[in-house]
């Protein structure tokens, strides 16, 4: 199995799919991280911000002892005292609390006091301080004139960061108070202690410090754009200038840390789950690939025949189909043979079904190797087989006909035994639209039946006149099965006499009278009875009624004749059998009548069958013998004792010397094998002479008595058949001949026709 774009394209929507639900995973990972990378940017941010705040309170409560203050009110609002204020108010502050510059704004926000570290230093430069925190000492005083507030609060105070000289400063304004309520202001306002400290290392050391943060900085200057790995706080700006102070920092990315370390478990996991999925779509195609084969192989054992191989009648229909829908466009016409095995029937019986499938499958190798590429070859059913070839004339079907009749002519050696193998074949033609593929095999199979009457083994095209001719038969075929149920087959016996005309035995014959037809000779219906398969059941009834009648015969002995189908059939010994059981019959008064055709096969199976009838008490009779081309070997090798001489030899007696030698030498083999022989066909007065004079006995023909029901052979068994009971009936019985082969040769005529 391999992989092909096909195959592929089966599978690419779960590929699809797998692959966008990877992508969604690791896509949902990596935004999951981005989310709460960026949560945690919020949530620093949102902390910082409020920590600024906070420190910046701090820082203005730094101021709350210095200028909550009973003492402090006294000497900065109800009589300045700049010494005082320098000491305890510039010196403190710059000193103790590390402010930078301090100021003391009077009651109506002027400055009379400012100091550094260094001591007093001239009021104007508070100027630039009063613009940028003019915001803060304006909430002070706002926070003053609520008086319902001031009880609740120790200090009012308001710090935030300024821009000074491009530097960002913590400004803290506090307003001057008393602690115990001992002192009050002049005014309506008091006055208010501005500290100013620088802003830049100190936030950035004490928020660093305190919240880990990593890489935090302030930054004077326009607003920073925003990045990705950067929060930033806004501590102030400057509206004049545009300048702004930012605090920012690198915050903390724990999505992203997080990330960064399962990435070799993430990777690990994606590798072992793409290997997974490649194993599972693997599998999946093998799968896939398993049911297309399965699929694949259905279809072909749908179209094609499990025993041989071959396209089946299917196949062969559709290709047919194919072949009709192309006429007048790229097929100028075509031919279908139709082949059958002549005598199948026969190897079934003999040797088994299984012997017989595999001379089915010798015959589908024969054909494949004998048909080219452009010839398609099917196994139509049973032992028919056909042959489908286009763009070709009737010389070229007959030379392939031929051809095929060569290739399936000769011996086959299967693995129990050895059989004759031929065949017959049908042709027909198909050159337009009018005949569909129905039609076209049915005349096919017609000429086949024609190619079977003429005598198997050859082939004939079809004709017209064909169709009527195997209506008519297939009629005959069903009158005839209609007449073996319907118990129409009945049973005659013909006498078997000796030299002294005395009745020694009779033959049991079969008879059947058409209602319509009248008599049918034997040599029409028993033929078509082989056919047809229906030999098996009208030789089953005539034995049964020769059983039946032979106990009302006395010592008189019966023959019966056995077709090669019978001797074949499975269970014929066991119905023979049953048959004897049934009727109370005694078998050594019974005579079977075999032909040469049942000795054909010359196996063990046909040795088998003829020593258990010859056991169970029958005699065993070599009927029409001299006809075969084998005759003398059977008599050696078979348990007969009584040979009949066929009466193609009898009526020669009258043509000259040679045929008399013939004759004579048949009866004196017979003596001297110890065989009692018979001679059938006598006729006329010169035959019977002539046998007598040879040493012949026993005696069957017209010239004594033509076959005849069971009750005037009765009558016939109190008087001697002798020359002088049948010097008379000799001429009528010439007659009764004449008419009798006419009558046979006319039937024969119109049956052919009909086949």
């Amino acid at each position: 199995m391999r992989f092909t774009y096909r195959s592929l394209r089966a599978f690419l929507p779960l590929i699809v799919l797998a692959g966008l639900g990877y992508s969604l995973f690791m896509g949902s990972l990596f935004l999951g991280a981005q989310r709460v990378d960026y949560a945690e940017r919020l949530r620093e941010q949102a902390l910082v911000a409020n920590a600024v705040g906070q420190r910046l309170n701090e820082v203005g409560e730094t101021l709350t002892s210095d200028v909550v203050w009973d003492e402090a009110l006294e000497n900065l609002d109800n009589r300045f005292d700049p010494a005082w204020a320098d000491i305890n108010i510039g010196r403190n502050l710059t000193h103790v609390f590390n402010f930078r510059t301090v100021y003391v704004l009077d009651a109506f926000d002027r400055p009379e006091f400012a100091a550094d570290a260094n001591g007093e230093i001239p009021l104007s430069t508070f100027a630039p301080l009063g613009r940028q925190g003019a915001s803060l000492i304006a909430a002070v005083r706002a926070v003053e004139a609520k008086r319902s507030v001031q009880p609740q609060v120790k200090s009012i105070q308001r710090s935030g960061v300024v821009l000074l000289a491009g530097r960002p400063m913590t400004m803290t304004a506090s307003l001057v108070r008393s602690d115990f309520g001992r002192r009050h202001p002049l005014h309506a306002t008091a006055p208010i202690v501005v500290a100013v400290a620088p802003a830049e290392g100190e936030v950035g050391r004490a928020f660093a410090q305190r919240f880990l943060l990593n890489d935090a900085r302030v930054i004077v200057g326009s607003a920073p754009a925003a990045r990705k790995d950067l929060a930033q706080v806004e501590l102030a700006h400057d509206d004049a200038s545009g300048q702004r102070v930012t605090f920012v920092w690198r915050p903390k990315q724990p999505g992203a840390d997080l990330l960064q370390r399962s990435m070799p478990y993430l990777l690990l996991g994606s590798f072992c789950l793409i290997g997974g999925a490649a194993i599972l779509l693997f599998q999946a195609w093998r799968a896939n690939q398993g049911l297309v084969l399965s699929k694949e192989r259905a279809r072909h054992q749908a179209l094609h025949d499990p025993l041989t191989g071959l396209p089946n009648r299917r196949l062969f229909g559709e290709r047919l189909s194919v072949a009709r829908r192309s006429l007048n466009r790229d097929v100028a016409d075509f031919a279908v043979l139709c082949i059958d095995l002549d005598h199948f029937k026969e190897v079934n019986d003999a040797y088994g079904h299984d012997a017989g499938d595999e001379l089915i499958r010798h015959v589908g190798d024969r054909l494949r190797a004998a048909c080219r590429a452009d010839e398609m070859v099917a196994r139509l059913g049973g032992d028919e087989f056909a042959v489908l070839v286009s763009n070709i004339g009737a010389a070229g079907a007959a030379a392939l006909a031929q051809r095929l009749i060569e290739t399936l002519s000769g011996d086959v050696y299967l693995s129990r035994g050895q059989v004759h193998l031929c065949c017959s074949i049908g042709v027909a033609f198909v050159s337009d639209l009018a005949t569909d593929e129905i039609e076209t095999l049915r005349e096919a199979d017609m000429a086949l039946y024609r190619a079977k009457a003429q005598g198997r083994g050859r082939y004939c095209f079809f004709e017209p006149e064909m169709d009527q001719a195997i209506r008519a038969r297939k009629a005959f075929e069903a009158d005839l099965r209609t007449a073996v149920a319907d118990d129409q087959i009945k049973t005659v016996y013909q006498p078997l006499v000796r030299g002294d005309g005395t009745i020694v035995g009779a033959e049991a014959l079969a008879r059947w009278t058409h209602p319509l037809r009248g008599e049918v000779p034997p040599s029409v219906f028993i033929p078509l009875a082989e056919d047809c398969d229906l030999i098996g059941p009208i030789g089953a009834a005539v034995f049964r009624q020769a059983c039946l009648d032979s106990r009302d015969f006395g010592d008189l002995r019966v023959a019966v004749n056995v077709s090669p189908v019978q001797l074949r059939r499975p269970g014929m010994i066991e119905q023979v059998k049953a048959t004897l059981a049934e009727t109370g019959a005694d078998p050594g008064r019974i005579d079977l009548e075999i032909t040469e055709g049942c000795l054909l096969r010359d196996d063990v199976r046909t040795h088998d069958i003829l020593n258990a009838l010859r056991e169970l008490g029958f005699r065993l009779v070599l009927d029409d013998f001299g006809t075969g081309y084998s005759s003398l070997s059977y008599l050696h090798r078979y348990p007969v004792e009584k040979i009949k001489l066929d009466r193609s030899f009898i009526i020669r007696l009258d043509e000259g010397e040679a045929a008399q030698l013939i004759v004579s030498a048949l009866i004196q083999l017979a003596k001297g094998l110890n065989l009692d022989v018979v001679a059938e066909g006598v006729e006329t007065l010169a035959q019977l002479g002539a046998l007598k004079a040879m040493g012949c006995k026993a005696f069957q023909g017209y010239l004594f008595s033509k076959p005849c029901p069971k009750a005037a052979l009765v009558e016939m068994l109190d008087r001697r058949l002798g020359p002088d009971a049948v010097a008379e009936p000799v001429a009528g019985a010439r007659r009764r001949v004449t008419s009798s082969r006419l009558s046979v040769q006319v039937l024969t005529e119109a049956a052919s026709r009909q086949a």
